[in-house]
């Protein structure tokens, strides 16, 4: 088992030591009453290369299409569709999320959700092999918080615990990272560009160990299509997996927000 997480622990220290040291300059104000009337519902529809997870037993290793929708607004309902593209089910996840506080540099959201994952096995009867597909069942909960730097740059934190309730499935797994958001706005032809480094610890039954991750998203103003890659590498791991992941998505977003009249 992977030993040296002191590291984690110094990381998510200074990231708690950087909130409560601001603390007396902006207090927890709570999202505004002016949006208590507001709904919001927003869509999106991607394909990739690769479907890959940060969670190995999630990764489906081949080009996949990933549907999300979310409705409401401190309370949403976040569920998520991913199939191969030959059209057979890979996970769908059905997560909820509550924003618990959303001041000018704090926000701390809330999640949980059921996730089904597909998976598709050999079968040996009577000298005859066949292919199934199975399911595997998991419930987890998640926190995020988040610390505005600068307008362009956050800081923050992700820890998932999740549990599988198959005999074959990865019972229990804690996934926690630091990530850093940098946000660059003033490119030419209203293009914007999202770099999200994060180092991360994961631990699935016994087997644990260290990564980074890459994001970048590429998006227009206005304009619903964007482009997005991660690149995943192992650090140190006993976890089953690639020592190196990457893919590239093309997703299609669609958002609007509905008010109602008293």
């Amino acid at each position: 088992m992977y030993k040296n997480n002191a590291v984690f622990k110094m990381l998510i220290h200074i990231f708690m030591l950087t909130v409560f040291m601001d603390l007396s300059e902006d207090s927890f104000s709570q999202v505004d009453d002016s949006t208590k009337n507001q709904l919001d519902f927003g869509a999106a529809a991607a394909i990739t290369n690769k479907g890959i997870s940060t969670f190995p037993n999630f990764t489906l290793g081949k080009p996949a299409a990933i549907f999300d929708l979310s409705v409401g607004n401190k309370l949403t309902f976040d569920p998520q569709f991913r199939f191969s593209l030959e059209g057979q089910p890979w996970s769908f996840i059905f997560w909820w999320h509550y924003q618990l506080f959303d001041s000018k540099k704090y926000s701390l959201k809330l999640g949980a959700h059921p996730a089904f994952l597909f998976k598709t096995v050999s079968l040996t009867s009577e000298n005859d092999t066949n292919d199934v597909m199975v399911l595997q069942r998991y419930l987890a909960g998640q926190l995020i918080p988040e610390y505005l730097i600068t307008q362009n740059i956050k800081l923050g934190m992700h820890y998932i615990y999740s549990h599988g309730f198959e005999y074959d499935a990865i019972r229990n797994s804690h996934y926690i990272t630091v990530n850093i958001s940098i946000i660059l706005n003033q490119l030419p032809l209203k293009l914007q560009l999202v770099i999200k480094p994060e180092f991360y610890y994961l631990k699935m039954d016994e087997s644990d160990g260290v990564y980074l991750t890459s994001y970048i998203f590429l998006a227009k103003k206005d304009f619903p299509v964007s482009v997005s890659a991660i690149m995943n590498k192992k650090i140190q791991s006993t976890i089953p997996g690639e020592d190196f992941l990457w893919n590239v998505s093309l997703t299609y977003r669609f958002n609007k927000k509905y008010i109602s009249r008293q």
